[in-house]
């Protein structure tokens, strides 16, 4: 990145970048693009996930969550309810 891209993105991140500093951040820049680049040049192999095969172990991810299935069992056990929701006590 040159000086005039570095000003125009502190511009748009509305911050102020003095003009003595402006090289370094060039430097910073360059060094940092050069290592996204060194990463995106890495090759992957398109089967590997990056996950474990032990990454869930209590369920099978074939079964799918239904939402709401056990709300009025947990609210019966609450002390106090109002509607869906659990009522505690005010704690400042």
């Amino acid at each position: 990145m040159n000086k005039e891209e570095i000003q125009q993105l502190a511009h748009l991140s509305k911050i102020k970048i003095d003009d003595s500093d402006l090289e370094q951040y060039a430097q910073d820049f360059k060094g940092i693009l050069g290592y996204i680049d060194l990463i995106n040049s890495v090759e992957v192999d398109e089967e590997h996930t990056g996950r474990s095969p032990n990454d869930n172990t209590m369920r099978s991810d074939e079964e799918a969550y239904q939402s709401g299935v056990f709300t009025e069992t947990l609210l019966s056990e609450a002390p106090q309810r109002e509607a869906a929701y659990i009522q505690v006590k005010k704690v400042l």
